[in-house]
């Protein structure tokens, strides 16, 4: 019997940004799943044609509970029978992970237990372990995350039950391009900027994600950047700056970040007690910084002080 996986649809999902962007981008998704329900039909699978001889052990999403979840079912499994377990979960990292991924040591447990674990939450695709994996991530049908998801490929994966083969499929999608840039002259930095992206030779479809590296700590205007971009024919561009501290860098984040990233995951490491009032205070403290209004800097500032004060 051939069975399909997909994962992670996103149906209805907003986006911000212009409105052209969140138009396009809320009709990615149906459109992605649109070409998934075509393509299955061309498969012609047959899942529901005979599930009699298959155990079908669907646990949806048990979050932090997802270790012990696994744990308590792979106890009741008959080897000896053919079980799929269908949960929404991808494979944890260690310590800096994502809430809700469960730990290699815990799929261990499904060897020989499980033909196929239909997995999900983690949207690139991912197979456990190297040698006749049971454990399958499909990944998301369309970019979600688009500025951390790690591959390019969309698709879903058709696995057959009896001889335990498998194929990921791929689909169309939003066409992300990722590309560093490093300047050579800050001053004409968004000259040089400009030049980068005019070579790319954009449609006006494209989703840029530029990791740029700075120089000298150089201070980035990562907006100016991103709307170079977009006159230039990129759809929606996200500058990220390398983060060479590796500071919050997760399963589904590489190690470059956006600002405001980077300046959050700082400060969670500081002992401030409101810290998402902190990191909004930080950020308009940058801007009134920026705009040289020192009377509004310093009264921020003095405020921002008083309610941490008692932190330190």
């Amino acid at each position: 019997m051939k069975i399909v996986h997909c994962s992670d649809l996103h149906l209805g999902k907003k986006v911000s940004g212009n409105r052209e962007y969140v138009k396009k981008r809320y009709e990615d998704f149906f459109s992605a799943f649109e070409n998934f329900i075509a393509k299955v039909k061309e498969i012609n699978p047959d899942v529901y044609l005979k599930i009699e001889d298959i155990n079908f052990y669907p646990i949806g999403y048990p979050g932090f509970m997802i270790d012990e979840a696994l744990r308590k079912l792979s106890e009741k499994l008959n080897s000896d029978e053919k079980n799929i377990v269908i949960v929404h979960t991808g494979i944890s990292a260690g310590e800096n992970t994502l809430p809700g991924l469960v730990s290699t040591s815990i799929l261990d447990l499904f060897k020989d237990k499980a033909i196929y674990i239909a997995g999900g939450h983690i949207h690139s695709f991912t197979t456990y372990p190297k040698e006749k994996p049971y454990f399958f991530v499909s990944g998301s049908l369309e970019f979600s995350n688009v500025q951390n998801e790690k591959s390019d490929k969309k698709g879903f994966i058709l696995f057959d039950t009896d001889t335990l083969n498998y194929e990921f499929i791929e689909l169309e999608h939003r066409k992300r391009i990722k590309k560093d840039f490093s300047y050579t002259n800050f001053s004409n930095l968004e000259n040089e900027f400009e030049n980068f992206v005019k070579e790319l030779n954009l449609t006006g479809e494209e989703i840029l994600v530029i990791s740029v590296s700075l120089n000298n700590n150089d201070y980035i205007n990562t907006e100016s950047l991103e709307n170079i971009a977009e006159k230039n024919g990129a759809l929606k561009t996200h500058i990220l700056i390398k983060n060479i501290l590796n500071i919050g860098a997760s399963e589904e984040n590489n190690s470059d970040l956006s600002i405001d990233e980077l300046e959050k995951n700082l400060i969670n490491t500081w002992n401030i007690s409101e810290i998402e009032k902190f990191s909004k205070s930080f950020s308009r403290l940058k801007e009134l910084f920026s705009n040289d209004d020192r009377d509004s800097f310093l009264e921020l500032f003095d405020k921002t002080l008083e309610v941490n004060e008692d932190d330190n």
